[in-house]
């Protein structure tokens, strides 16, 4: 699926979730609060783009996001935003391709570096 293939809906969420301002609150609505408790909510930055992996132009991901834990820990707390208008049989099978493809995208760049906490956020409407 191209970008122009898009529906109004998932470029209406791309370019409002493409705001940290935004992203931050939903992550601040959508997350336990343990969790967004151990994100620097200012060091979260989208990762420009997009699509996890060629092989998979038809299952990428909305946003993806880094964040730092507040500990300054060099491991990275990526945030993957997926935006569904309808209910997806596929979609844990998906988001597992997501997680895997951003880490080993992250082992790659990074080798010896501990991985990445991944957090899926999928948004239904």
């Amino acid at each position: 699926m191209g970008p122009s293939s898009r529906s109004p809906h998932d470029r209406l969420f791309a370019e409002v979730f493409s705001r940290a301002r935004e992203a931050r609150a939903l992550l601040r609505a959508a997350l336990p609060a343990p969790v967004t408790a151990v994100m620097d909510m200012r060091t979260l930055r989208l990762v420009r783009g997009r699509g996890i992996d060629a092989t998979f132009r038809e299952w990428r991901p909305d946003l993806l996001y880094t964040v730092t834990r507040r500990d300054r820990s060099p491991v990275l707390v990526y945030v993957l935003f997926e935006h569904k208008s309808t209910l997806a049989r596929l979609l844990p099978l998906q988001l597992l391709v997501y997680v895997t493809r951003v880490l080993e995208r992250w082992a790659r760049e990074n080798p010896g570096r501990p991985l990445p906490w991944v957090v899926p956020v999928v948004v239904y409407h």
